[in-house]
């Protein structure tokens, strides 16, 4: 179905973004059109396929009317873009802005347009809760952050324009996604290329708190599957998460980054930060009965493949060989 298609992807110069250019195009797209406000996205390298069109643009309040003639002819709408969790802690105004009256706009537009499907990137920020049993869909969210808020509210406004303008969506609450082309930046979520770039520098890995935190890794290229699968399944106007469906301690983690790097550097051991004693992992049951989509990647062989496009980097900017 997405051979021949015209795809529009908010956020595709963002991480995930890319990837899913990259996958949309391979797998025959016809015209991708890239909105994306370059905020986060400005200095690496987004697609350069005369398929793609790339335009700068900010989601917001107002954007309705400049949004209108993006959806001209396009069959699929992928909205990946949002202003992310630690982001949203700095400017809650700006987070509000783009992830909730932004959406509403792209969702009216879309639905309006008689697009065949759109896929709201969501989040397990949506549930609130850092502890207990896994995370599934049918129990009530409670967000407690403005990213989680803002997330939950994005799937709400979906919800209301599939019953007033026919829009046909479903909402995916991706987990923790990793991979190769992540910013190390901030947050939890980038461990595993903070972690393999400190190995590659032979640099001790760092681990915040006693490492016994527990987060459900997903590699980039399940997550784009998903997101794909969401576009086609014949399920609709649902929502979904998307997550490995097991956990893996900090701990853990980093001795698996050491056993691939072959650097077992004994690790620095930092303050607790707000993850501590936290345990996120998703119940993915739903997605494989209803989409239906699985992970294909294990942790290993994703992290192995992130550190090897980390190392390839490394030795490109240095002209090692």
């Amino acid at each position: 179905m997405i051979k021949g298609s015209r795809c529009l992807v908010t956020g595709g110069a963002g991480f995930i973004g890319r990837h899913l250019v990259d996958e949309l195009l391979t797998r025959g797209a016809d015209e991708i059109v890239i909105l994306d406000s370059l905020r986060a996205g400005r200095d690496v390298a987004i697609a350069t396929s005369a398929r793609c069109k790339h335009l700068t643009f900010q989601l917001s309040r107002n954007c309705l009317p400049a949004l209108r003639p993006h959806l001209d002819g396009v069959d699929y709408v992928f909205h990946l873009a949002a202003v992310k969790h630690a982001h949203a802690l700095q400017d809650p105004d700006a987070a509000l802005d783009a992830n909730i009256d932004g959406t509403y706009c792209l969702a009216r537009a879309a639905g309006e347009a008689g697009i065949e499907r759109m896929v709201f990137a969501s989040s397990l920020y949506v549930y609130g809760r850092m502890q207990g049993p896994a995370f599934s869909e049918t129990e009530t969210p409670s967000p407690s952050t403005i990213y989680g808020i803002s997330k939950l509210a994005g799937e709400h406004l979906l919800r209301h324009c599939a019953s007033r303008y026919g829009l046909a969506y479903n909402a995916l609450r991706y987990f923790f996604t990793y991979g190769p082309g992540y910013s190390a930046g901030t947050g939890y979520s980038s461990v595993i290329t903070r972690t393999c770039e400190r190995l590659l520098l032979g640099q001790p890995p760092v681990i915040n708190g006693d490492g016994a935190q527990v987060f459900d890794y997903l590699y980039v290229g399940d997550v784009v599957d998903a997101t794909i699968v969401a576009a086609e399944s014949a399920a609709v106007n649902d929502v979904f998460n998307v997550g490995s469906g097991s956990g893996t301690s900090i701990a853990d983690l980093v001795s698996v980054i050491a056993t691939i790097a072959g650097r077992h550097l004994p690790a620095i051991y930092g303050e607790r930060d707000e993850t501590f004693g936290s345990s996120r992992v998703a119940d993915i049951r739903k997605a494989a009965e209803r989409l239906p989509w699985r992970p294909r990647t294990s942790l290993i062989e994703g992290v192995t493949m992130t550190y090897e496009s980390l190392t390839s980097q490394r030795k490109q900017a240095t002209g090692d060989r």
